[in-house]
């Protein structure tokens, strides 16, 4: 079980689950995204107060080329946030993404790609680091975009996808723009979100 006192938000998002923590194993995403949070994180996340397999995931992260459970990233990214200020939270989740963005690799990348060549790639990015959930390029312009993800029912929930808005947020700053990203649509099973540079 987890303490809803000290992961409130987690508790809430494993109660609309099917399952809980053993819901949709087909939902996975790199090990990466994890050890990069893990790693970098603002707080120690007590150990004890999480379910062993959590414990588990924190406490020896997996290969970056790993693929974890979605559910279980979700919770332990929630309990990240459950932890800390709003404030903080945003603040390391667009941090930590532009960090990734800095590395040799995505720099170059960087260097040379406007924000609306990156996120008319986005989908293939995002199925690089997920499997069992897509993100659909809706529309396109010369300063913005809406992209929408669809998953089984509370794979995601707003916290969750706030976080994924934050990310393309960095994104499209290391790609040169002055992005801003919003949830325009949340439902159990899909999010549209508008970036705008």
């Amino acid at each position: 079980m987890i303490d809803d006192k000290k992961f409130p938000s987690v508790s809430r998002y494993l109660l609309r689950l099917p399952r809980g923590l053993a819901s949709y194993p087909e939902c996975q995403a790199k090990g990466s995204v994890l050890r990069q949070g893990v790693d970098s994180a603002p707080v120690r996340l007590d150990l004890a107060a999480l379910p062993p397999e959590l414990s588990a995931l924190v406490a020896a992260p997996p290969l970056p080329t790993e693929w974890i459970s979605e559910v279980h990233l979700n919770s332990i990214m929630l309990a990240y946030q459950d932890s800390v200020s709003p404030e903080t939270w945003e603040t390391w989740t667009y941090d930590r993404n532009r960090a990734l963005f800095r590395k040799s690799l995505y720099r170059i990348l960087f260097a040379v790609i406007s924000p609306d060549r990156l996120f008319a790639g986005l989908t293939n990015r995002w199925g690089a680091f997920r499997r069992g959930s897509e993100l659909r390029l809706l529309s396109l312009g010369d300063h913005g975009a809406q992209v929408e993800a669809k998953y089984p029912p509370y794979l995601h929930d707003e916290l969750t996808m706030g976080a994924a808005a934050i990310a393309m947020r960095a994104a499209g700053d290391a790609a040169g723009g002055q992005t801003q990203t919003r949830l325009v649509d949340m439902e159990p099973s899909r999010c549209v979100i508008e970036i705008t540079w």
